[in-house]
């Protein structure tokens, strides 16, 4: 009786033993929920104010670069746009511009001073797919300056945001609304423009930006205009409140006029905005990240060369 015990002891000892050190070679599992995209803010705005100068120089085939033909002016002017998520998978996003700038050109013989005024308003709606937008929009615009009137713009757009970078694309085409000459003369404008941007910090971004546009007028080939620019943006630590400065150039070419060759324009802004609802210039970008780039009377253009035409020269 007394060897079954211990036999029975023993027996419980290494089946305890056993069971310990199976315990021990267990590797711990450590379950990780799956990542899920950051939706949106259900809304989210900014607004922002600038003032830059602008450069631009004409260049005439018979005469090669010509040293008088060239251009000085100064600006400023204002953004603002607005978003709502409708849904968690579709949102809208309304927005308003508005540019002021004034300049000389200087001539062979004469000076010329020019204004510009040029303001917009549109609407963007975006279907959401994780970190992917898919959408359309629609703006209307006017532009005072040299005869030139009320015009109206529509195209698609996407972007991809991602953890350090984003990427934006959109393409459209514009046309003539009013008065009755500009409706008349049956312009169209197709252009696209793409945007990356690096996030070196949520609070600081820096982005370029690549496009090009092409101009008919009465079913005739009447310019293109090649655009390319960058930006950085800098936010507070603790505030809303950002600063931005930007370049933007662009070369237009004219079939219709023999003697240009080319124009090319330089575009300088500094500025700041005030961020409200999203936290960083990041959040920001993927919040109410969206803009109209159309060349007549879009956001962050050139004042006086746009579309493939001459403002100032006319091409209508």
């Amino acid at each position: 009786m007394r060897k079954s015990l211990v036999f029975a002891l023993g027996m419980a000892g290494l089946a305890a033993v056993a069971t310990a050190t199976r315990a021990a070679d267990v590797v711990p599992v450590t379950i990780i929920a799956p990542v899920v995209a950051t939706p949106p803010a259900n809304t989210a705005a900014f607004v922002e104010m600038f003032g830059g100068f602008d450069l631009f120089n004409r260049n005439f085939e018979e005469q090669g670069d010509c040293a008088g033909c060239h251009g000085l002016g100064a600006g400023f002017g204002g953004n603002g746009q607005a978003t709502w998520m409708m849904s968690p998978s579709l949102s809208m996003q309304i927005g308003v511009w508005a540019e002021h700038w004034s300049g000389r050109s200087t001539n062979e013989a004469i000076d010329v001073d020019w204004d510009a005024n040029r303001f917009g308003v549109g609407t963007h709606l975006s279907y959401w797919i994780n970190d992917l937008l898919v959408g359309g929009f629609a703006s209307i615009g006017h532009r005072d300056e040299f005869g030139f009137g009320t015009f109206a713009t529509t195209g698609l757009e996407a972007a991809l945001n991602a953890s350090r970078f984003r990427v934006y694309a959109q393409t459209g085409i514009t046309f003539g609304v009013a008065p009755d000459f500009i409706r008349d003369a049956q312009i169209r404008n197709f252009y696209g423009r793409v945007v990356g941007t690096f996030y070196a910090t949520p609070n600081l971004a820096l982005s370029a930006n690549a496009g090009a546009a092409l101009s008919r007028i009465g079913g005739d080939a009447a310019g293109t205009l090649f655009t390319w620019g960058g930006r950085a943006e800098f936010q507070l630590a603790r505030a809303p409140l950002y600063f931005l400065a930007s370049y933007q150039g662009g070369l237009g070419r004219f079939p219709p006029d023999p003697s240009i060759v080319n124009v090319m324009e330089h575009t300088f802004r500094i500025g700041f905005g005030l961020n409200i609802g999203s936290p960083d210039i990041q959040t920001r970008d993927r919040n109410v990240g969206l803009a109209d780039f159309n060349c007549l009377y879009g956001v962050a253009g050139t004042p006086t060369i746009e579309c493939g035409f001459i403002e100032g020269g006319g091409s209508i």
